[in-house]
């Protein structure tokens, strides 16, 4: 099964995407995009994920940007507003919940876009961050969903953007293409091989040795 992504893009489903955009004029942009498909069937449901008050932003944006009032769809709960959470394990849980719940619903596909945060008090540790998409993977491999996790160029730091977005996602999205990522690790391998030696994990342990 395949699914419209843009005008001549699709991915096959699951797909867990890294779209690197710039700025909120291009989120916008890209999510109206993305998720128009979804807004005009009659059997796709939405999850829109992120950090306090995100998801009511993106919503906002959605509703203004594609000209129609998505109440109704979201009574019906067949769009769905998702937080994230200091705890990676319940972040985790808060992303899969709502989709499975509208694939309960009967949902052909569920379109998840995601605004990704790098610590803060809301969120995870950047490692627990890692953890948490490099495990989306695993735990949406047999689901009817696409999930594209929105980085910011302009906003969020190199680590998180190479270690996050690059290493933990299968597909890229950028500019007119959605590639295959030739960086990408699978979960266990990249906890093994990327995650136990991250540069702040290891200068805490070289400070903790220090008598």
């Amino acid at each position: 099964m395949d699914a419209k992504i843009g005008d001549g893009r699709s991915v096959r489903v699951p797909s867990h995407v890294c779209l690197f955009s710039r700025g909120e004029a291009e989120l916008r942009r890209r999510q109206a995009e993305l998720l128009r498909f979804a807004v005009e069937s009659d059997d796709e449901g939405i999850l829109l994920f992120g950090g306090a008050g995100v998801a009511e932003t993106l919503y906002g944006f959605l509703e203004a940007d594609l000209g129609v009032d998505l109440s109704q769809r979201r009574d019906s709960g067949m769009i769905a507003l998702g937080a994230g959470d200091p705890d990676a394990d319940q972040q985790l849980e808060n992303l899969m919940r709502p989709i499975e719940a509208m694939l309960a619903r009967g949902a052909a596909l569920v379109r998840v876009l995601g605004r990704p945060q790098w610590g803060g008090p809301a969120w995870p540790l950047p490692e627990d961050f890692v953890w948490f998409e490099s495990r989306i993977n695993d735990v949406t491999a047999d689901l009817r969903v696409v999930i594209v996790c929105a980085y910011d160029v302009h906003e969020l730091p190199g680590p998180c953007l190479i270690h996050a977005g690059l290493q933990s996602h299968p597909l890229i999205l950028s500019g007119t293409l959605a590639e295959h990522n030739e960086l990408f690790e699978p979960h266990v391998r990249n906890l093994q091989t990327r995650m136990v030696h991250f540069p702040w994990l290891t200068q805490v342990e070289a400070t903790a040795d220090v008598p």
